[in-house]
């Protein structure tokens, strides 16, 4: 009786021995399996040391409802088939998050550039009215436009924005600058129509210049509506 036990305990400690060289000659000890579990309670092996095996050695179980009864008809008590479902669902990978779908995409706004020079003379002499007509020459994604600094209704233009006359930018074929001896004109063409614009000759040329840096922006920026407009810093 005294010798099987001591062949036990010699059993049991060959075992340890054998798990504690694996665990230092290699970085990761093989990892404890359902038979490791069963070849320890085949052997009486307490409890304590089982449970002090499964909570310091890397594990491989096997955790279905039929391995598990397999354990229990071979002895495992419930204190280790508890330890062994633990460590198993610790060990478990967890599913990964899904990544949040990315936000819907905006709708891009509208491109918009609006600019503006005053004090522009117009040589328009439409319908036989006043050929000089001083006011502000504006412009935006929506067209160009010309607003008179005098009384509108006297002028028998458009009252309701007193415009002298507005463009869509479909109606517009090319915007030139004529930088002349003594003064600056900015040249619209729409069609057969010529839009001719005194900017004035103090400042004309770099007026001039800004309504076609402006202009000349938004084309290179994208907008669609000038794809066709021809833009030139010279009208020869």
């Amino acid at each position: 009786m005294i010798g099987r036990s001591v062949r036990r305990l010699r059993a049991v400690f060959l075992f340890a021995a054998v798990l504690l060289a694996l665990s230092s000659v290699t970085k990761a000890a093989p990892p404890l399996t359902n038979a490791d579990i069963e070849n320890l309670v085949m052997n009486k092996i307490s409890d304590s040391i089982i449970l002090d095996l499964i909570r310091t050695q890397p594990s491989a179980f096997n955790v279905s409802a039929e391995a598990i009864v397999h354990l229990k008809q071979k002895g495992a008590s419930d204190a280790v088939i508890g330890a062994i479902i633990k460590t198993s669902a610790e060990e478990r990978p967890s599913t990964p998050s899904q990544p949040a779908p990315p936000p819907p995409q905006q709708p891009s706004a509208p491109y918009t550039f609006i600019g503006e020079v005053t004090g522009v003379t117009w040589h328009g002499c439409n319908d036989g009215r006043f050929c000089y007509q001083t006011g502000k020459l504006s412009w935006s994604q929506d067209g160009v436009w010309f607003t008179m600094s005098y009384d509108a209704k006297f002028y028998n233009v458009d009252a309701a924005t007193g415009r002298e006359f507005s463009l869509s930018w479909s109606q517009v074929d090319r915007i030139c600058l004529d930088d002349g001896p003594w003064n600056t004109w900015v040249r619209l063409y729409a069609g057969s129509q010529v839009y001719k614009f005194l900017i004035g000759d103090m400042h004309g040329k770099r007026w001039g210049s800004y309504i076609l840096d402006d202009i000349s922006r938004a084309k290179k920026e994208g907008f669609d509506g000038l794809k066709h407009v021809t833009l030139s810093y010279s009208c020869g």
